[in-house]
């Protein structure tokens, strides 16, 4: 029987396999019960089944707390380039 989980926004299958089986290394056996790979981008509402994973003290941590660890790293792709080499003189600055 499936123990899936909502993946939340910015979790990685680490983070999942930390906050419901205590350890890191709980992520190979997530990887294996849903078929992909550890490295695999996961999406917001996403569903993980977390299986039968043991529980360990930091998952019952995080659970008494409702912490959702998210560490996956976002490219952020609407920021303007900024430094000196994309600054003009007498726009972005004025010499004086």
């Amino acid at each position: 029987m499936p123990n899936n989980k909502i993946v939340k926004a910015g979790q990685t299958l680490g983070d999942i396999a930390v906050q419901y089986g205590g350890t890191a290394e709980n992520r190979f056996i997530l990887a294996a019960l849903n078929g992909i790979g550890i490295t695999d981008a996961l999406t917001s509402g996403q569903l993980i089944d977390a299986g039968d994973v043991t529980v360990f003290a930091v998952a019952d941590y995080f659970r008494k707390y409702n912490i959702s660890p998210a560490t996956s790293a976002v490219q952020i792709d609407d920021l303007a380039p900024e430094g000196v080499e994309f600054w003009a003189i007498e726009y972005d600055f004025i010499v004086s």
